[in-house]
């Protein structure tokens, strides 16, 4: 072996501790930059996704995992591992089971309660002509609790975990 890869070896051993130990966690362990396998390793019971092709989030991200479903103010939410070339990007935990806007409503309630007993105020409250929408920042994951709700579909009650806006502060 010459000295070349020895000392590329210790950079290495060096290096990748402090990038692991700086990289956000979005949810329960799962950190921003995790591969398929670092994601399915770190969450017990968590399985890969394949998504139908063109099922992707606005930015191009991809549904790669999805893990057991979390009890959250008692209703049933799937998370779901987005990822943008194979790198986790954003974390979602889906609402189960409403058929029921109103459900829905007093569900976002119980978990804008809980989030902001957790994250401190949010960022953003809004009701918007479809529903309704909280946002904290937390470190350097934005958490946003947002809700689909109007007569005419199921509603859509999703909580993100992400990185891209408050990523983005540095440049500011």
């Amino acid at each position: 072996m010459n000295l070349r890869a020895i000392v590329a070896g210790v950079i290495l051993l060096v290096i990748a501790p402090i990038s692991a130990a700086k990289a956000q966690v979005l949810w329960q362990g799962a950190r921003a930059g995790m591969s398929v396998e670092e994601v399915l390793k770190a969450l017990p019971g968590a399985t890969r996704y394949v998504p139908a092709p063109g099922d992707k989030l606005g930015d191009g991200a991809t549904e790669l995992v999805t893990a057991p479903d979390q009890m959250i103010s008692e209703k049933m939410f799937r998370p779901r591992f987005y990822f943008s070339n194979y790198r986790l990007e954003q974390v979602t935990l889906s609402l189960q089971g409403a058929d029921d806007s109103r459900i829905a409503r007093i569900t976002f309630e119980d978990v804008f309660i809980a989030l902001r007993a957790k994250y401190g105020p949010e960022v953003v409250l809004k009701d918007t002509d479809i529903g309704k929408e909280a946002d904290w920042l937390h470190g350097k994951t934005n958490i946003t609790l947002f809700l689909i709700s109007n007569s005419d579909t199921t509603p859509l009650l999703n909580i993100i975990y992400q990185m891209r806006v408050a990523g983005d502060a540095v440049h500011l």
